[in-house]
């Protein structure tokens, strides 16, 4: 997601159009809770996209080409599909491109963007997560106007009869208070399950994301009935087994309770001959290791996780919950799925309170643990950097051959890191030795620094007054420029010119200047550059840059190691097409495409 592409795209501030920023700004669109901004950022969006449509249309003889592998006919399917599910389908047919299309009735519309959405989720094209996240925005749009029309006080009654489970256990009941307001409101169970959303999405502010998975727990939570052959093994295990640590895993693995056992049973006339005289056998002992599961906090669902620990306050007894289970439902995330699905009823401010309770609980109880095991931690690292320490000669540092630390390093074949902390412990244990390798240490950075000053008064000189050509005239000194000439960051260049002891004050402030100006934040998406158009202005023309040139900036980038940022990359690539990129002692390396 890009930030700035979103605001390119609001201020209509875009130099040349292309796949990226429209993709970048969509996705960071998707995020967003604004409403206001929302609406701002579709009517712009709407203007530049059917900008950009009509010249894809362009690159086409007739479009829709069917069974087809030509990228432009893929791209026009997939802004076409943007607009779609941004402005709806009445949209589309108001663009009236039937003039470039072999078919001109509806259909065609509705075939070329069902093969898009095809080729996506088959995962032959673009970003899954986009395309999940648009269809969510469309279901969120229709299911607004379908019915927003409806009594708030019968949604928010549906919102929280179908989000009232209490725990792992409720089911049944669950079941029936579900029932009883389909039968009063005479609705289906899935128009149920639309007012929730409805209500959620109106009234509470709830993405139609968020909504969706607490919708899948609560699913979870009252399906999980196992396949026959699977719940008919684990029941004849259990009628067969008398050993209680057995049935513990028998239970924990299929996530058994008395009503997924009788449910099972009711509803199979097979199994119900099978098990029945056995039924009553079976479920005591499946309660009774429910019981023990639950007394070790190790029972199926996270809803008797924060039960338990929302009734205990006996510290050990919290130590243990939270050292016997996943930290992947010790979060957030999993608290707010707890209190909306199973404290629903609490008011907000009750809601807000339960949830700072458990988070302290919970961060309590990591911190006392986490101190455990840093006491254990430090204990064994202490022996560990003790024996690779006694394994790394120190003497060798002293060799003619050893240049500088990372020469060291890689004869010893340690980290840098390694290095610091063994070096460290010589002091200690070769004190002698420690100091006549500090002093050549000394001496090798003396010379480096030189090296460096040198290189940094030429840079900071072509970055005021710019470079020479050959003709005489002069040229901006541009951000390319500076990764061709130095790996220093921003930082270590301003540093080291700051110890330049004729240091120019107004040289400084333009060297921060053009650093400040050339800040590097948006990296280079290398798939979507390929496959998107990229459209520069040559001599006032428009000029296309075909994947080959491209390709041939991305090789020449990763041979001299630069950074892949766009504002790099796109230097790189308007110097290769005015055929200024390549140096003399590159040609062998690469050529213009």
């Amino acid at each position: 997601m890009n930030k700035d592409s979103f605001n390119k795209i609001i201020n209509l501030d875009i130099d040349d159009l292309n796949d990226n920023i429209f993709i970048e700004a969509l996705e960071y669109f998707l995020t967003i809770k604004d409403n206001k901004l929302k609406e701002e950022f579709l009517d712009k969006y709407k203007i530049l996209i059917e900008k950009y449509l009509y010249l894809l249309l362009s690159k086409v003889d007739v479009y829709p080409i069917y069974d087809t592998d030509n990228q432009d006919v893929y791209r026009i399917d997939k802004f076409l599909f943007y607009i779609y599910s941004l402005y709806g389908y009445d949209e589309i047919k108001k663009l009236n491109i039937n003039k470039n299309c072999n078919d001109i009735s509806d259909n065609i519309y509705k075939e070329c963007l069902q093969r898009y959405h095809s080729r996506v989720f088959f995962g032959l094209m673009d970003n899954f997560d986009t395309i999940k996240h648009l269809d969510l925005y469309v279901k969120e749009r229709k299911i607004k106007a379908k019915y927003n029309a409806i009594d708030k006080n019968i949604l928010e009654e549906a919102y929280y009869i179908y989000f009232s489970l209490d725990n792992f256990l409720d089911k049944e009941n669950y079941k029936k208070r579900n029932e009883y307001f389909i039968k009063k409101n005479d609705i289906s169970y899935n128009t149920l399950v639309d007012y929730a959303r409805t209500y959620g999405l109106l009234y509470l502010n709830i993405s139609l994301g968020e909504i969706e998975m607490m919708i899948r727990s609560i699913d979870i939570t009252i399906t999980r009935l196992a396949k026959k052959n699977i719940l008919d093994y684990s029941l004849n295990c259990i009628m067969q087994n008398d050993d209680i640590d057995n049935i513990k895993e028998i239970v924990l693995s299929y996530q058994l309770s008395p009503y997924v056992i009788k449910q099972f049973i009711n509803r199979e006339t097979f199994y119900y001959k099978k098990y029945f005289k056995k039924l009553n056998s079976i479920i005591n002992k499946v309660e009774n290791a429910i019981k023990l599961l639950e007394n070790e906090h190790k029972y199926v669902h996270y809803s008797v996780l924060f039960s338990k620990l929302e009734k205990t306050t006996d510290e050990k007894e919290i130590i243990e919950i939270i050292k016997n289970n996943d930290d992947k439902f010790l979060t957030t995330k999993y608290i707010d799925y707890f209190i909306s699905i199973y404290r629903i009823t609490l008011t907000k401010d009750d809601k807000d309170r339960l949830k700072s309770f458990l988070l302290n609980k919970i961060k309590k109880a990591k911190k006392t643990l986490k101190e455990e095991k840093e006491d254990n931690k430090v204990l064994i690292e202490e022996r560990t950097l003790k024996s690779a320490f006694n394994n790394i000669d120190f003497k060798l540092f002293l060799n003619d051959n050893i240049c500088n630390i990372n020469d060291f390093c890689s004869l010893m074949n340690i980290t840098r890191n390694e290095f610091n902390k063994y070096f460290t412990l010589l002091k200690d244990t070769d004190n002698e030795l420690y100091l006549k390798i500090n002093e050549k240490m000394r001496n090798l950075q003396g010379q480096r620094y030189a090296v460096l000053i040198n290189k940094v008064n030429s840079i900071a000189d072509n970055i005021i007054n710019g470079i020479e050509l050959e003709d005489g005239s002069r040229r901006n000194f541009e951000i390319l420029d500076y990764f061709l000439a130095t790996k220093l960051d921003f930082n270590e260049f301003i540093d080291l010119y700051n110890k330049n002891v004729n240091i120019d004050i107004e040289y400084l402030r333009a060297i921060r200047a053009f650093f400040a100006k050339n800040k590097l934040t948006n990296k280079l998406n290398i798939n979507q550059e390929l496959d998107g158009t990229t459209i520069f202005m040559i001599n006032d023309k428009p000029y296309e840059v075909s994947k080959e040139e491209k390709q041939t900036v991305l090789n020449y980038l990763r041979v001299k190691d630069i950074p892949l940022y766009i504002k790099v990359y796109k230097q790189a690539l308007k110097r290769h097409i005015n055929g200024n990129l390549i140096l003399d002692d590159d040609k062998k390396l690469i050529k213009k495409g």
